[in-house]
Order: C-alpha cells, then sequence, then structure tokens
C-alpha cells in the first residue's frame, strides 16, 4: 500500500506539472492566433512562438515517458486505492483533461486563422477558373 501512496504521489506531481504546461500552451496558442489576426495572416516574427510551442509539447512528452511505469502500477492497483492522495490524483487528472479540451479548441481555431490567411494570401488564379500548369 505504501508503494501504491507513493506512486499517487509521484502521478500527481507529474500531472500537476503537465496541468502547468497544458496552461501555458493554452495561452501561448491564443496568443499566436491574437497575433495573426492583428498581422492580418503574416506569420513572420512567430517563429519563436511556435518553437516554444514544440518545446512545450515536447516537455509533455518526456513527462509521460517518465511516468509510464507508474501509470501502469496505478491503473492495475487503482481498485485498492481508497486514500486521499487517489482523489488528488483523479482531480488533477480531470483537471488535466479539461485543460487538454481548453488547448485543441485554441489549436483548432489557430489552424483554422492559419488556413484562411494562407488561402487568402495564395496568389490569385488566371480567372478563366481554369487550372494554369
Amino acid at each position: 500500500m505504501l508503494n501504491l501512496i507513493q506512486t499517487v504521489k509521484k502521478l500527481t506531481a507529474v500531472f500537476g506539472e503537465q496541468l502547468e504546461i497544458y496552461k501555458k500552451l493554452t495561452k501561448l496558442t491564443s496568443s499566436l492566433s491574437a497575433d495573426i489576426a492583428r498581422t492580418k495572416g503574416n506569420l513572420n516574427g512567430l517563429t519563436a512562438k511556435f518553437d516554444e510551442e514544440n518545446k512545450l509539447i515536447e516537455e509533455i512528452a518526456k513527462l509521460k515517458n517518465s511516468a509510464a511505469d507508474d501509470i501502469e502500477i496505478w491503473l492495475a492497483e487503482k481498485h485498492n486505492a481508497v486514500f486521499n492522495e487517489a482523489k488528488i490524483l483523479d482531480e488533477t487528472i480531470k483537471k488535466v483533461q479539461e485543460e487538454i479540451v481548453r488547448f485543441l479548441e485554441a489549436e483548432k481555431i489557430l489552424k483554422k486563422q492559419i488556413d484562411f490567411y494562407r488561402t487568402k494570401n495564395e496568389p490569385e488564379s488566371n480567372g478563366s477558373g481554369d487550372a494554369t500548369i
């Protein structure tokens, strides 16, 4: 039981870190959307923010990998957990899930913006409706 409690505490810390990273990602993605809207689709100068987004996503992947064994233990032993730490872990996981939904929604909006401006800023066709080869 002591090992399970330790596992739960470690997972709570890992998911807590993930939550903070997802919050940063959501904020960063919203900031990118605002920048793109403000510049009418000009992505110049936004490379650093896209790089930061990628770094944060890599951090999440590293955290997931580092916790993989503990997650397996937790999934196998969860039915034995009736202690307060387990409830805190469940609450933390729920918060992470909610933030992931917010982040994915912000990403969807960002993608739509990029697609919109990419299409809008493409050179005009020759006007005949025929594709030029």
